[in-house]
């Protein structure tokens, strides 16, 4: 079945009264919690008929996207952000969180950080982070914590959330957001450190908390010049899952690691164990025709 796009026109209502339009805010490094609520979570009595004068329209332009449900974030000021798919919005009443689209919280954040309100946009990217910590969300926060130089405080604050997260994850039964979803991990908080060129602290986080088999074998590929005793289990690991796949790629690649193994094992004075490594291989494997034509006739 096709998924019609349909096209929803981003608008931001800002009152024309208070501080959002006033002189430009001095930017601040953030303290122990941001200064405004990310979305409103509790519905408010019955607003009166709107004095729609009293507003500004800004049409920010269309998106072409499959869906963008309506949303709003509420300033501290009392100033509501509002995006909505009908041209129709009105001050006050409920959205619940899970109604923000990121888009959303990133085209408002913009939109304070034009008017100075610098605070407020930092506490909107601040909750799309610690939504669900990724790279790609503490990327973002650094792109906004850089407009007002306050990146190491932001970037101390967001690994700490980040662990903290995982850590609670991983202390109580969660739900699964989609089939995809595997168990919580420091995956997301391995691939900061690594972007980051933090080789040590993502070791330290896969070892404490676990990470994807991906990004085991990215760390042990840096591990292994100064740390070849560490990179080598992973190796051996991940031959087993190659194997596994019951595909030709997957068996050459098996293969080729072998051979990475060996030369590892040479390294730690320990080729003598690899003839024995092997056999094992070849008993758990050996009714794979293809794997054992590869490993008669590797070249190591």
């Amino acid at each position: 079945m096709r998924r019609l796009a349909r096209r929803v026109t981003i608008l931001v209502a800002i009152p024309l009264v208070g501080a959002c339009l006033g002189a430009p805010a001095e930017p601040s490094v953030p303290g122990s919690s941001p200064s405004a609520p990310a979305a409103t979570t509790s519905p408010e009595p019955a607003a009166s008929p709107v004095d729609r004068s009293a507003w500004r329209w800004l049409d920010a332009g269309s998106l072409a996207v499959p869906r963008l449900r309506t949303g709003a974030v509420r300033l501290s000021d009392g100033s509501v952000l509002v995006v909505g798919s009908e041209n129709v919005c009105t001050p006050g009443g409920a959205w619940p969180e899970s109604a923000t689209d990121e888009r959303l919280r990133e085209f408002l954040a913009d939109q304070c950080h034009r008017r100075s309100r610098h605070d407020e946009a930092m506490a909107l990217i601040w909750a799309e982070f610690v939504e669900r910590p990724s790279l790609e969300r503490y990327q973002l926060l650094k792109a906004h914590a850089d407009r007002v130089e306050a990146w190491p405080a932001w970037r101390t604050r967001a690994l700490e959330a980040a662990r903290e997260s995982i850590v609670q994850e991983q202390g109580v039964a969660r739900p699964v957001r989609s089939r995809w979803d595997g168990p919580a991990d420091a995956s997301a908080l391995v691939r900061i450190y690594l972007w980051e060129g933090d080789a040590e602290p993502a070791w330290q986080a896969a070892v404490v908390l676990g990470c994807s088999d991906a990004l085991w074998h990215e760390l042990a590929v840096k591990r292994e010049p100064q740390h070849p005793a560490d990179a080598l289990p992973i190796y051996q690991r991940e031959v087993g899952y190659l194997l596994e796949t019951k595909r030709n790629d997957g068996y050459e690649a098996a293969v080729k690691l072998l051979g990475r193994i060996r030369a590892l094992m040479a390294r730690l004075d320990s080729e003598r164990d690899f003839p024995g490594y092997l056999a094992s291989v070849r008993a758990a494997h050996g009714r794979k025709r293809n794997v054992t034509k590869l490993l008669d006739t590797a070249r190591w």
